[in-house]
């Protein structure tokens, strides 16, 4: 299957590493646009008389900023053609925004596989993507073969794992 555009969720936690893998090979197979996006979850410290982002914002900002670097260097360094998007909101209504917006044809997102309680009370981002998805969702688990395809394993940011 050939995608032209495709939205790659990440929250960098080490569950999100298979689906930054999986998006980035899935882009190099088909010469997809890659939307590689990370939402940082509100409430936001936002200076109420400027509208300027407070402190702690800022310094999530900019982590962000440097993570997402991190992430996409592996497919930069190959070539893709990717866009490097940092929103704030929540997290599974700004991932179907733009998909929305980018017209794309897969959200390839990664899943923490919890369950019981704290799935309740944390809730599931891959969970409403794929209810709410305008398009074709792909949710990559945590736990990935141990003989992954040698094209994945080019996509591999080991740094961003510890």
């Amino acid at each position: 299957m050939k995608f032209t555009t495709i939205v790659l969720g990440t929250d960098f936690s080490e569950a999100s590493f298979p689906a930054v893998q999986t998006g980035m090979l899935l882009a190099a197979e088909s010469g997809a646009h890659l939307c590689l996006v990370h939402v940082i979850e509100e409430p936001v410290n936002v200076e109420p008389w400027t509208g300027f982002l407070g402190s702690p914002a800022t310094e999530l900002y900019e982590s962000a900023v440097e993570q997402v670097e991190k992430a996409a260097r592996p497919g930069l360094d190959r070539g893709l053609r990717m866009e490097r998007i940092i929103l704030f909101g929540n997290p599974a209504r700004k991932i179907l925004e733009l998909a929305r917006e980018r017209d794309a044809d897969l959200i390839v997102i990664g899943t923490h596989g919890r369950r019981g309680l704290t799935r309740f009370l944390v809730g599931s981002t891959a969970e409403e993507v794929l209810r709410e998805a305008p398009c074709q969702v792909l949710v990559v688990k945590k736990k990935i073969p141990a003989q992954i395809p040698k094209e994945a394993s080019e996509f591999a940011a080991p740094d961003l794992q510890s």
